[in-house]
């Protein structure tokens, strides 16, 4: 059984997911990103230590995606290269109402 745990981002603004983001783990975050689903300005998911997902995962960030219209853009915080890689392979990252960021990165750089 994977591990999977979510926790509310200090600013309020979204979630930090942990562990394997999977098909067990999918309906826990659907149910987690419920109340995000209508609020205005961008939700933030911080992938940092999420070390797997797959399809059912995908589906689930999709869907919010989806489901926010022009609300506000799931923006996804620094994933690791090999979901970055994941998102690139599926189109993730071309989807207009997603955006990846990595601000870890970006404050090393300034």
């Amino acid at each position: 059984m994977s591990v999977f745990e979510i926790s509310p981002l200090v600013n309020g603004k979204g979630l930090h997911l942990e562990g394997e983001l999977d098909l067990a783990a999918a309906p826990r975050l659907t149910e987690a990103l419920l109340d995000f689903a209508s609020s205005e300005g961008e939700v933030h998911l911080d992938l940092t230590e999420v070390s797997f997902l797959d399809s059912s995962g995908l589906r689930v960030i999709l869907t919010l995606a989806r489901s926010r219209g022009d609300t506000g853009s799931v923006v996804l915080l620094d994933p690791s290269a090999a979901i970055v890689r994941i998102f690139e392979i599926m189109g993730i990252d071309e989807h207009p109402g997603i955006e990846i960021r990595h601000p870890s990165t970006d404050r090393a750089m300034a």
